[in-house]
């Protein structure tokens, strides 16, 4: 189960995903990414909850407007199971 302020750190060290926000009532919360290299890469980071729940943020490094926060809804009174970071081949 993964709490607020926990960490997943992607296997290249590229990214580092923490957990900054979660309403299990409401199903809401927020997840901060961070940058540890410098590198051009695509992410997809998906928070998984519940029985078989997931919802999946589609990260570009390369991106100037992208967000350090970004919001996530889950099923009412789900936990989040875990937290996993994929990078995507670029295209």
């Amino acid at each position: 189960m993964v709490n607020i302020n926990d960490s997943v750190t992607s296997e290249d060290g590229a990214l580092k995903v923490t957990l900054t926000a979660f309403d299990p009532r409401r199903g809401e919360g927020r997840v901060k990414i961070e940058e540890l290299q410098a590198e051009r890469g695509r992410f997809y980071v998906t928070v998984e909850y519940g029985e078989a729940g997931q919802t999946r943020i589609d990260y570009k490094t390369y991106d100037l407007k992208k967000a350090s926060e970004f919001p996530f809804n889950t099923n009412r009174n789900d936990a989040i199971k875990e937290i996993k970071i994929v990078r995507v081949p670029a295209d």
